[in-house]
């Protein structure tokens, strides 16, 4: 008799954590808009990207996350500059090393979508991009 008193509540926990499962899965059209970013370069791509983050059936996945953080290192100033845009604080942007992150995320994507660990992966990749300047105080 327990059992049967046990059993819908149980369900409703399952069904309940099925959904919140399913609210951050990434759908195929966001993957879509997301590679499509990668046709553009310089600051056409980082509009994309920013494009990508807030679009409304990619909030809250993995790769909406990825887009946005993604997007916060966009060449604001000409390509010749390695200077970072003034909203991510006083920090330099290795451009080589965005342009080779750009690169091993479509090849991930390319493969087909990449697991959580893949994008803990590629999180850490683009912030060993943000480079922080120097103190002054070590400059001679």
């Amino acid at each position: 008799m327990r059992t049967a008193k046990l059993a819908p509540i149980t369900l409703t926990l399952l069904v309940a954590g099925l959904r919140c499962a399913d609210v951050h899965a990434t759908t195929p059209e966001c993957v879509d808009l997301v590679k499509e970013c990668f046709a553009y370069s310089g600051a056409p791509r980082d509009n994309c990207f920013h494009s990508v983050a807030t679009h409304s059936f990619c909030q809250e996945s993995d790769v909406s996350r990825l887009a946005s953080k993604r997007s916060q290192f966009s060449a604001i100033l000409p390509d010749d500059s390695q200077s970072g845009p003034s909203f991510v604080g006083p920090q330099l942007v290795d451009r080589e090393c965005v342009d080779n992150f750009d690169n091993a995320w479509l090849s991930d994507l390319v493969r087909g979508e990449p697991s959580p660990e893949a994008y803990t992966n590629l999180h850490k990749s683009l912030d060993r991009c943000a480079r922080t300047p120097t103190s002054d105080m070590m400059r001679p």
